[in-house]
């Protein structure tokens, strides 16, 4: 499912992609999870790490425009958390 185009009426981007997270055990249960960067660092880490690393990308066939345009939104603002920084 990495790289897939999926939506959710409840998320800040209506439409997102399915992205990798290396923590996450492929082996068990379906390996998908919900990715919250604005409140887990870990999240933010993968999410970061994909967006800096051409390699990391290349693993997983991620393209940059999967990853780059969709960024963190605080829940308590909704605004993208790097208008701030």
């Amino acid at each position: 499912m990495i790289g897939c185009m999926v939506s959710s009426t409840l998320s800040y981007y209506k439409k997102f992609y399915v992205l990798p997270l290396n923590s996450i055990k492929e082996g068990k249960g379906t390996g998908v999870v919900t990715s919250v960067p604005a409140e887990a660092p870990d999240d933010y880490m993968a999410w970061r790490d994909l967006v800096n690393d051409e390699a990391a990308r290349k693993k997983h066939n991620i393209p940059l425009e999967y990853v780059e345009p969709f960024k963190p939104v605080s829940k308590i603002n909704r605004w993208p958390m790097n208008s701030f920084m």
